[in-house]
């Protein structure tokens, strides 16, 4: 699991995490969380954890980086999300065919279909037509970006994830996130395919996770 998403869930927690590192020895990763002690007279009522999300969503996590997608899983999930994982562009839309996610968090760097081509194929299902799209990616060059919006992306997510970030779009209702969605298709021009030249055969740098 990422450190930096490790470090996230520990804070969430109102912990903290210490690292010690001795030459030859290796890195000792020490985590800390606070022990609630309850009391009748001092207990406040019970609300809603402000972590969660006011309605939970259907979300859908695809990076071929198990670990990475675990850890989003365990982070959205720790929101108040039904959350399910897959690892290629060909399981994907399979999952997302069966599962019909509210919100599909989208990793650009698939074996297989790429990111931009599950977008593309995900647009032309009109069962998946209420689905936001999140990339979450190392790609971040402008290109890259227009490249996404094309292809159906509403939100072009850059690695490492501003998970504030990313708890805003999915703190949404689905009626919130739907209407969002819209208006970013229209204002793009969508639906505008990008050439099976431009997500089929994609340079190098767009082939690796």
């Amino acid at each position: 699991m990422d450190l930096a998403l490790v470090k996230r869930i520990v804070e969430m927690h109102d912990g903290i995490i210490d690292v010690h590192s001795v030459l030859n020895e290796g890195t000792e990763f020490v985590i800390r969380l606070p022990i609630a002690i309850l009391s009748a007279k001092l207990a406040l009522p019970v609300t809603e954890s402000s972590i969660k999300s006011s309605t939970a969503l259907r979300i859908l996590v695809v990076d071929d980086n198990v670990d990475t997608a675990e850890s989003t899983a365990m982070l959205v999930g720790m929101l108040g999300h039904t959350v399910r994982t897959k690892h290629d562009g060909n399981s994907a839309l399979r999952a997302a065919s069966e599962f019909r996610p509210n919100v599909l968090l989208l990793n650009i760097g698939l074996p297989g279909l790429n990111g931009y081509e599950v977008a593309s194929r995900i647009r032309e299902q009109s069962s998946l037509d209420h689905t936001v799209l999140v990339a979450i990616t190392g790609y971040g060059h402008e290109t890259d970006r227009q490249l996404g919006l094309r292809s159906g992306i509403d939100h072009y997510l850059v690695k490492p994830v501003d998970f504030d970030r990313m708890r805003r779009i999915l703190g949404q209702s689905p009626i919130e996130l739907s209407r969002r969605h819209t208006w970013n298709r229209r204002a793009v021009g969508i639906p505008i395919r990008p050439s099976q030249r431009e997500t089929g055969h994609l340079p190098p740098r767009l082939r690796t996770p």
